[in-house]
């Protein structure tokens, strides 16, 4: 038994020596000054300490720890391991307490000072941890990893000149190297130290005279520098050697755009646009900025259109294409063409919601109501929890006549949405419209009620909901309170006036009825047969019977009017 243990011990033992080289000399630096027994008690406790540390119980740990300083107060082992213990759990400043007293005792450990400086980092004190890298450099002057994060802790604390000194050295002691030029090289632009750029530029282009990348950026820096005209020749030294080379086309497009040459400046975005070089990304945030600014300026809308045709020859199978020249076309009202390229983005991406709906709408914008059958119910097999394509399925059905399909729907639909008042009312409000159409008046109220208290503003439901209960001669009193309430909504409205003039007529208002009716007719409703209708009606109550059918006369000009009002011409009197 005792045996066992001292095997499993010796096991434990060999599996820490490989931990780390720093452990075993850590243990050692503070030994002077112990009892035997106090140092083979540091010992057992410490590495007890590192196993519940590799077993993840950092609590116990950091205890095991604590009492081996409680032995030997300066072992820089402890203390280093609590310090990690302390930056684990996001406690910077007891690890930075911890490490900085593990380095006062030993100043020879690198993994003190690269602890050291994570903390200053995660503390966001760049110019600390800087202060350290430099200590390693001096330390450790073989190693770059440390000259590199000098120099990118001085640009976090902004101090890029001290950064390009560090960068400069690096080059100086380890050769050159392509990734420290350019950090340096990205320095010198921020800092607008134009010549030591150039310099660097022209020591890559020397290393790498095929590489046209940095000749490009040459070219660029001497456009930002205001020397145009070397900026010029460096980019068409770059077409020289690659004529579809998109960068400079574009930068090109940039520089005569600035000269004032349109033509020019156009000609070289779509030769851009023809190289395959040119990411898709990047021509389709191009062809934002111009449905931006084609807001305002209507004379760039033909080069958009001339861009767009490029990418459809080029990038035809990318649906982002179609989708940005679908919204050229629905801002230009061009409903067939936009409702034609979302179908072609439905088919090439028909995971893309926001497309199909789209789609419906402009369906429903066109009163293709068929279509929108058609297309809603494929937008129902792919997306059987979104509310809005059985809204417009059930609105398609409406319209269709399918008043039973359409509640059907509809009653399904209303039952996924959350947390969007707005669109439930719409579903109960057409479930109110269709249960009217099927003369189920009652549920049809019931549908508006519901609609009501949802959104009590909602004008066309009180409207339309006054004047069904006027139709019916039920409510009279509460369809007024309605009909008002709408017109307070949204006045001016002439089927809302209307509304009100006719509920007013059912009450035997009839001068209020038409001051109401008049209303209306000035607003718009001069041509509408239903309007014109109710006026003979009012004036005839109004005992204006010779204006009355004059006025019947001239609403059968306009339309059909009501299923009475041939025989009110005829018998020249009021048939209801």
């Amino acid at each position: 038994m005792i045996l066992k243990n001292k095997t499993i011990f010796f096991l434990i033992i060999v599996a820490f020596a490989g931990y780390s080289c720093k452990m075993r000399s850590m243990t050692s630096s503070s030994k002077k000054g112990l009892s035997e027994r106090d140092q083979i008690n540091l010992e057992y406790t410490f590495y007890d300490a590192c196993k519940e540390k590799l077993l993840g119980n950092t609590v116990v740990a950091a205890t095991l720890y604590e009492k081996c300083l409680k032995i030997d107060a300066n072992n820089d082992a402890v203390l280093y391991e609590l310090g990690n213990i302390s930056f684990s759990q996001n406690n910077f400043n007891d690890a930075e307490k911890f490490v900085t007293k593990a380095i006062s005792v030993n100043s020879n450990n690198q993994w003190y000072y690269v602890l050291l400086a994570n903390i200053y980092k995660s503390k966001k004190q760049f110019k600390q941890a800087a202060g350290v890298y430099e200590e390693l450099t001096n330390k450790f002057p073989n190693n770059p990893d440390y000259f590199e994060n000098q120099a990118m802790s001085l640009i976090y604390d902004n101090d890029y000149a001290e950064a390009i000194k560090v960068l400069d050295k690096i080059e100086e002691k380890f050769g050159f190297s392509e990734e420290i030029t350019m950090k340096k090289l990205q320095l010198l632009q921020i800092t607008k130290k134009y010549d030591q750029a150039t310099e660097e530029l022209n020591k890559l282009i020397a290393l790498y005279p095929k590489n046209t990348e940095y000749m490009g950026m040459l070219a660029e820096l001497y456009m930002e520098n205001g020397d145009k005209i070397k900026s010029l020749k460096l980019f068409n030294d770059i077409l020289a050697i690659d004529s579809t080379n998109a960068k400079v086309h574009l930068s090109l497009s940039d520089y005569y755009r600035t000269e004032g040459d349109k033509d020019k400046s156009f000609s070289e975005m779509k030769k851009a646009f023809q190289s395959s070089d040119l990411d898709i990304a990047t021509k389709i945030q191009i062809l934002l900025s111009y449905f931006t600014v084609t807001e305002k300026h209507d004379e760039l809308k033909i080069q958009a259109y001339e861009l767009i045709q490029v990418l459809l020859e080029t990038d035809s199978a990318e649906a982002k294409v179609h989708s940005i020249y679908a919204d050229f076309l629905y801002r230009d009202k061009k409903l067939g063409e936009t409702r034609q390229q979302y179908r072609i983005v439905t088919e090439l991406s028909p995971d893309k919601y926001v497309v199909w709906q789209q789609l419906l709408f402009i369906d429903s914008e066109m009163n293709d109501f068929k279509s929108l059958l058609d297309e809603s119910e494929k937008a129902i097999e792919l997306f059987p929890s979104q509310p809005m394509v059985y809204l417009m399925n059930g609105l398609a059905k409406m319209k269709l006549n399918n008043y039973r399909g359409a509640i059907t729907i509809l009653e399904k639909g209303k039952d996924y949405v959350i947390v969007n008042d707005k669109l439930l009312a719409e579903f109960y409000t057409y479930i109110g419209d269709c249960r009217y159409e099927l003369k189920e008046y009652q549920p049809s109220f019931q549908a508006y009620e519901k609609v009501i208290s949802i959104d009590p503003k909602n004008a066309l439901v009180l409207n339309n909901y006054s004047y069904y209960l006027s139709e019916k001669g039920d409510s009279l009193q509460k369809a007024e309170k309605m009909a008002t309430k709408a017109n307070e909504i949204n006045p001016n409205v002439a089927s809302y006036e209307d509304t009100y003039a006719w509920v007013l007529y059912k009450l035997g208002k009839f001068d209020e009825a038409k001051k109401w009716i008049e209303k209306a007719i000035s607003h718009g409703g001069s041509n509408n047969d239903v309007i014109i209708e109710h006026y003979g009606d009012i004036l005839f109550r109004l005992n204006k019977k010779d204006e009355a059918l004059k006025t019947w006369k001239k609403a059968r000009e306009f339309g059909k009017g009501s299923e009475f009002l041939d025989q009110k011409i005829k018998e020249e009197k009021i048939i209801e």
